[in-house]
């Protein structure tokens, strides 16, 4: 798997940061990888696992479990499933647009989502990443069928990436450096 989380930004329960290379599908679809064949100025989803797949029982490599706490839904909705896909954004279709329509929908924490993300290369002059879709993540809980399919039960997020022509090359050749930061907001029970 291409990144794991770094340890938690200190005195944070709520950020986590992967700093690393985006690399292309493998056999296995793991953090960080593009889920399909990547095209230049085309939105690819790629996952990032909320906690390191390698250490599950690392607690400083995750975020704590009350930031998943979906116990209070708004105007008692019962609680979706594991199976769910919910975002910031409720519609998941190409092309993107964000509207009035858009309403959140999912688990409360998938609805939270912030995506902070930008290319780690030393040089800005030939850009590799032409967007990022920050304001379009996906949350997903890893089952057997959902998120990376891992069976986990670990929450997972897509966040939207387009590539320049240059970053597909990259892609192909070493892969492409990011830091990308995923906040979970939460209101503490009291």
């Amino acid at each position: 798997m291409a990144i794991q989380p770094t340890i938690r930004l200190a005195g944070s329960e709520h950020v986590l940061r992967f700093q690393g290379l985006l690399l292309p599908a493998g056999l296995v679809r793991g953090n960080a990888e593009f889920s399909g064949v990547v095209a230049a100025n085309t939105p690819t989803e790629v996952l990032f696992a909320l906690a390191d797949l390698t250490a599950l029982a690392d607690s400083t490599k995750r975020l704590p479990a009350g930031v998943y706490d979906n116990d209070v839904p708004a105007g008692g909705v019962s609680r979706p499933d594991n199976t769910v896909v919910g975002g910031p954004a409720g519609d998941f279709s190409l092309p993107l647009a964000i509207s009035s329509a858009d309403l959140p929908e999912g688990k409360t924490w998938m609805q939270n989502i912030r995506v902070r993300a930008q290319e780690a290369s030393a040089s800005t002059a030939a850009p590799l990443i032409a967007q990022v879709y920050d304001l379009l993540p996906k949350g997903y809980v890893d089952t057997a069928s959902t998120g990376l399919s891992l069976n986990t039960g670990t929450p997972v997020v897509g966040v939207l990436f387009s590539l320049t022509a240059a970053g597909v090359a990259a892609l192909e050749e070493a892969g492409v450096p990011v830091v990308v930061e995923i906040e979970i907001p939460y209101t503490v029970q009291r």
